[in-house]
């Protein structure tokens, strides 16, 4: 009885622990996975909400983006109104 309680918390907490993947991260942190590249920009659906999100980025942090094909994070900053990705881990 008691494994079997042990084993349905891990499990859940397994599940559940990507919903708080953005907000565990950090301050001005995304996390999700890459769904589109373009010209200075680029697409992340996001693991919390399930949301696309469109950051900006410069070439270096897009050819980097270009080889990925996994969950990231993405440190950000705001200006005017826009999402500016800084770095990518």
């Amino acid at each position: 009885m008691f494994r079997g309680i042990v084993f349905s918390i891990i499990l859940l907490l397994l599940f559940l622990s990507p919903v708080y993947a953005c907000e565990s991260a950090g301050t001005n942190v995304h996390v999700g996975e890459v769904t589109a590249i373009s010209a200075g920009t680029f697409t992340l659906l996001d693991a919390e909400t399930g949301s696309p999100i469109e950051f900006t980025a410069s070439s270096e942090l897009l050819l980097t983006l270009a080889g990925l094909q996994r969950t990231i994070a993405v440190d950000y900053s705001e200006e005017q109104g826009r999402l500016v990705a800084l770095a990518v881990r």
